[in-house]
């Protein structure tokens, strides 16, 4: 099978036997196997969820096996390129935010994140991803602040 070949209805024709095969969990099988039945079923209509809203798309998607709000979030920032989403569960967001605020580790990230996050509309998803990349940059665990970033360099 090729990926041109790749729809919802041959992953449907596969066993859970070919599945595994190529390295997929039995529990991500039911969880793709889930997904493929809305799917031919019309429960889901990807062609659509550009013309709806962040919470209609995410109420569209969480009933899905596997699928809960971040995968949701995720989707609406990656795949739909949403400019504005703010996913307030993500650690690695609530990390940043704090290091950005020069607040405890042990305050509430999912609050803080939440209340600063208001500033940053119609643009969360950017601020997101550079909140992402001081994570992924380290500078969360190089320097005990923003502030102290700055002094630095």
């Amino acid at each position: 099978m090729t990926n041109s070949n790749l729809s919802p209805e041959t992953i449907l024709a596969l066993s859970d036997e070919q599945l595994r095969e190529i390295g997929i969990s039995y529990r991500k099988i039911s969880y793709i196997r889930d997904l493929s039945e809305k799917i031919t079923k019309k429960e889901l209509l990807f062609e659509q969820f550009s013309y709806m809203g962040n919470e209609t798309v995410i109420q569209q998607l969480t009933p899905v096996k596997g699928i809960g709000r971040w995968t949701a979030e995720m989707f609406l920032i990656f795949s739909l390129g949403r400019l504005d989403v703010l996913s307030l569960l993500d650690i690695g967001l609530q990390r940043g935010v704090k290091w950005l605020y020069s607040v405890s580790k042990e305050s509430d990230g999912k609050k803080l994140l939440e209340e600063k996050g208001k500033a940053w509309t119609p643009y969360q998803s950017i601020a997101s991803l550079y909140l992402w990349e001081v994570v992924n940059q380290e500078y969360v665990v190089s320097y005990p602040s923003f502030e102290e970033y700055l002094r630095s360099n």
